[in-house]
């Protein structure tokens, strides 16, 4: 099935409510266009092996699980005809649907800052025995994104040097 969309352009004054409801059309049909991408990228994938799927996430730069994601969507519904798409149906509710949604931790803080403060020590010391004076910049430059860094998550500067 090929999807090719045209959208009309409005003619003379329009109401609101016919923006609103040319909005949620067009809202509703890219909603089904990306399910529609993510299925075929599913039947394609399910014919792939572990490593072939790994790849594959890297050029597409997905997470595995969206792909894990995408085939168990075509087993469920080989034939895309026999799915029904509800107007509120996005991939995002699709992956949470199926419990392959990735699980992305945010960093603590305190994490942060402690990964910061080890790269500082190596960058202190590459600093000492550095040779030129681009690597000597581009030490600097780092430094000081890392000191931006620790501004934004609340870090003192008393705290920075123990």
């Amino acid at each position: 099935m090929d999807y090719c969309y045209y959208v009309p352009e409005p003619e003379g004054n329009i109401e609101l409510e016919e923006i609103k409801d040319f909005f949620v059309e067009q809202r509703a049909a890219m909603y089904e266009l990306e399910l529609y991408m993510w299925w075929r990228i599913g039947k394609i994938a399910s014919e792939m092996t572990p490593k072939q799927l790994k790849k594959l996430a890297h050029i597409l730069r997905k997470h595995l699980s969206e792909l894990k994601t995408a085939i168990k969507f075509y087993r469920k519904y080989p034939h895309w005809l026999d799915f029904s798409f509800d107007k509120a149906y996005t991939w995002s509710k699709m992956k949470k649907e199926y419990g392959l949604a990735e699980k992305r931790g945010r960093v603590k803080p305190s994490q942060l800052i402690a990964v910061i403060k080890d790269r500082r020590k190596a960058h202190e010391e590459a600093l000492k025995s550095a040779a030129s004076d681009d690597f000597i910049k581009f030490l600097r430059g780092r430094m000081a994104e890392d000191d931006d860094v620790l501004k934004k998550v609340g870090y003192s500067e008393k705290e920075k040097g123990s």
